[in-house]
Parts: C-alpha cells; sequence; structure tokens
C-alpha cells in the first residue's frame, strides 16, 4: 500500500466520524452552545485523526519491514537447499565414477612436474612435424630407383624449407649406404615376394607402432615415384588432418575380378596414399585380420583399400581434381622422351606426385622441369618485387615536399636495394645515406615484406 492509498484512508475515516458528530446539532436554540463545542470537539477530532493515521502507517510500515524480512529468510532458506543438493549430487557422481584422490607426487606425473607444494607445471608437448614418407622399396631397387629418387625431389626437402617437418624412410632389406635417409628392415619381410601384399601391410603396422604420434601426415609411396612437395604440403595444408582421411589417385577396379565392392573407392598406390593419424589409428588393428582372412586379389592397394573400407569406414577422396594431383601415367611409354615433356611440365604446373618413372633418366628429367618451373616463378616473383619497388618510388616522390628525381634514383644492384628497404634508407646517385621521411619507412617496409612472402612462397 503507497502513501496516496494510505492518506484516502485516513480522509474516509475523517469524513465518517464528520456525519456521525452532525447528528448532535438537532436544536437550533443549542446552536451557539453546540457551535463552541464543534470547534472544540473539531480540534480533539483532527488530533484524534492525526494520532490515528501516524499509528496506522506505522503498523502497516512495520508489517511490511516484517514481510521483508520473512521473504529474505525463506530465499536464504531455498539458496542453501540447492547448494546442499547440488553438493550431494556432485558427491555421489564421484563415487559411482571411482574419482578417487591423487597423491601429487613426482612419480604420479607422469607429463609435468612439481615447483611448489601442490601445484604442477606442466610440460609443453611434443609439437608433431608436418608429413612422413614411407617409401617402399627392395634391395635390388635401393642403389638405382631410390638413390635417384634421394638425389631429386627428396633432396629438395630440407633446402626448400629446412622446417616443413618432411622425413623420408626406405623399407627395404638392405645395407645399402649410399643415401642420406633411413632404412628400415622389418623381420620376417620378404624382398622378393610378389604380390607383396604382406610387406604393405606391415610397413603400415611399423608406420603406426613407431610414427604415429609425431607427424600429421604419413604418405605410402613406391620408389619409382616422384613427390612435388610444395604442391603436396600446399593440399594438406588447407585440410584438418584430425579427420579420418584416405587421399590419393582414386581406382574403381578394372574388371569384375578385383571384385571391388559396391561404394568402395580405393586409392592407386602407385602414385602415393596419404593417410591422417585417425585412420592410421583405426586401420592398424585390423591389418592382421585383413592380411589373413580377407585377401581377394593379388593386388596390395585394392587389398589395403578394402581393409580401410571396411573398418575405418572411409573411401579414396574421388574427386576430378585428385587424379590429376596424384598422376599416373597411363598413355605415354617411358623410352618416348619427347613425349613425356609435355606430361611433365604438366606435372610440375599442377601435381603433388607423379607415377612412375622406372628409368632413371626420366626421374631427372620431371626433376629438371620442376626445377625450371620453380626459377620461372622466382624470376617472376623478382620482377614483381622491382615493379613494386619503382612504383613505390614513384609514390614517395609524388607525396614529398622535394622534387627532385635525381635525388630519388635507386642503384641497380638488387642486394643494395634490399639494404635500402630494411634498414630504411635511400639514396642518390652518389650514394649519400639519407632517412626516408615518416611514414613512408613503414609503407615500403610492409611493402617489402608482403613481397618476400610471395617470392619465397
Amino acid at each position: 500500500m503507497n502513501g496516496k492509498t494510505e492518506t484516502c484512508l485516513c480522509d474516509s475515516v475523517w469524513r465518517q466520524l464528520q456525519s456521525i458528530q452532525s447528528h448532535f446539532f438537532i436544536d437550533k436554540k443549542e446552536e451557539d452552545a453546540q457551535r463552541l463545542d464543534f470547534l472544540e470537539n473539531q480540534k480533539t477530532i483532527k488530533n484524534r485523526k492525526n494520532a490515528f493515521c501516524s499509528s496506522h502507517l506505522g503498523v502497516m510500515k512495520t508489517a511490511k519491514q516484517e514481510r521483508k524480512w520473512y521473504w529474505q529468510a525463506a530465499i536464504g532458506v531455498l539458496i542453501g537447499w540447492l547448494l546442499g543438493q547440488t553438493v550431494i549430487k556432485m558427491e555421489n557422481s564421484c563415487k559411482k565414477g571411482k574419482i578417487l584422490s591423487v597423491d601429487y607426487t613426482s612419480e604420479n606425473i607422469p607429463n609435468g612436474e612439481l615447483d611448489a607444494p601442490g601445484r604442477i607445471r606442466q610440460k609443453p608437448r611434443r609439437k608433431r612435424k608436418f608429413l612422413y614418407v614411407a617409401m617402399m622399396s627392395a634391395d635390388k631397387f635401393v642403389d638405382t630407383r631410390v638413390k635417384t629418387a634421394a638425389q631429386t625431389w627428396a633432396s629438395s626437402l630440407k633446402t626448400w624449407n629446412k622446417d616443413s617437418g618432411v622425413d623420408v624412410e626406405i623399407f627395404a632389406q638392405s645395407n645399402y649406404s649410399g643415401i642420406p635417409h633411413h632404412i628400415v628392415k622389418m623381420p620376417g619381410i620378404s624382398d622378393n615376394v610378389y604380390p607383396p601384399q604382406k610387406k604393405s601391410f606391415s610397413m603400415m603396422r611399423y608406420v603406426h607402432d613407431h610414427k604415429v604420434n609425431d607427424y600429421e601426415w604419413f604418405l605410402r609411396l613406391d620408389d619409382d615415384a616422384y613427390v612435388h612437395i610444395e604442391h603436396l604440403e600446399s593440399l594438406l595444408r588447407r585440410i584438418n588432418s584430425s579427420d579420418a582421411l584416405y587421399i590419393g589417385s582414386p581406382g574403381f577396379g578394372r574388371d569384375n575380378d578385383d571384385f571391388v565392392e559396391d561404394n568402395m573407392v580405393y586409392c592407386m598406390g602407385g602414385p602415393g596414399i596419404v593417410f591422417s593419424k585417425i585412420t592410421l589409428q583405426k586401420l592398424s588393428p585390423k591389418l592382421g585380420e585383413c592380411l589373413k582372412n580377407n585377401l581377394m586379389t593379388e593386388h596390395e592397394d585394392i587389398e589395403l583399400g578394402r581393409c580401410v573400407y571396411h573398418h575405418a569406414n572411409v573411401g579414396c577422396t574421388k574427386s576430378y581434381e585428385m587424379a590429376a594431383l596424384f598422376k599416373n601415367n597411363y598413355n605415354v611409354e617411358e623410352t618416348d622422351s619427347e613425349g613425356l615433356k609435355p606430361l611433365f611440365e604438366e606435372v610440375a604446373a599442377h601435381s603433388a606426385t607423379y607415377h612412375a618413372n622406372k628409368i632413371q633418366a626420366n626421374q631427372y628429367a620431371l626433376h629438371n622441369t620442376v626445377m625450371l618451373k620453380k626459377i620461372q616463378k622466382l624470376r617472376q616473383s623478382a620482377s614483381d618485387l622491382e615493379k613494386d619497388v619503382d612504383r613505390m618510388r614513384k609514390e614517395i616522390f609524388d607525396n614529398s615536399p622535394f622534387k627532385d628525381r635525381k635525388f630519388y634514383k635507386l642503384p641497380r644492384d638488387k642486394s643494395v636495394v634490399w639494404q635500402q628497404i630494411t634498414q630504411g634508407r635511400h639514396y642518390s646517385t652518389d650514394f649519400i645515406s639519407r632517412g626516408i621521411l615518416q611514414p613512408w619507412v613503414n609503407v615500403v617496409t610492409e611493402l617489402a615484406r608482403e613481397a618476400a612472402k610471395s617470392y619465397y612462397k
């Protein structure tokens, strides 16, 4: 009840008292006496009215305060009850889940160490490398095909990007030491057995058991294949390696004798097969079962794809572009060097892998084509950078208070130009050092940085 309502109530009571009082004025003869009495009664009633209203308002205020206190107490009790129920439920769930207390000692913390009582300093996790290449070969091909691969595409891995995180290992029963890559000899696996299902499946098991936690991607490769690592990395960097993926050139089987099931798409082994970590983890426990019970053909890539299809529940990528990215040569004979030139140009421009170069001269020819393509790109990037420098020089002149073009002429030596940009200097024809006016230092430096990114991409 607000103050306005309370005032109306007091006025109503006052009017009722006045109506009662009016009954006492009946006789006109006694009007004067009664008028005096009325005035005295009026004062008395007014005093009573004030006392009545004051007492009434006090009672209502007290009632309000009591009601407010009761509500506060009720809300407090409700909150306490809810918190108690929550604690009880948490305790019961911990008991059901058998969550036990942990003694934080150095023995109980395999991935961390204590730096104070009860406090753990977590060790940083080891960063995974980008790509592991498992090249399947044989002792008789190590000093020919494998050596050629080591001298061509594999040699460019470190020179192209030392921090790319790409490693290559050779799987063969060989003691050859003329290559800079480790040779893995798997016990009980012969190089002379064909078809090599057991060797292929055992290699994938080895990769899982020894490498699965060290890399993001895993490439199963033949020794007569070529890898264009820049194109392959450009593809894989745009894909989430945490997904279950099985990437390569899609195969559907030549005829019914391949027993390719409905909706099954396998990756052809020649140009290489890329596995994500999740796919490899799902596949590895079932490799032995697939090898013993589910082989239906002599083609190891089909059988590997069948095992992936049944146990990893994933098929090979079957978009049209994948056949070009993982290139298989079906039409041109390896002895046709002229016919291979346009094919090699296509590989150098678009493909991530190529198969097959069983003749070593073709492997060198393809690598030469790839290197020439890189040189062309670098020259184009250098030309674009020079154009940017000239354009920036013009911008500096047009927006500078100095209008002497000779002052802004830059030397032709590209190394000097680079030093000028990085050191925030420009020179006259006499090479007298002068500072570039702000904000052109930041503008030129940022332009050079962006150009360098494309230059060294």
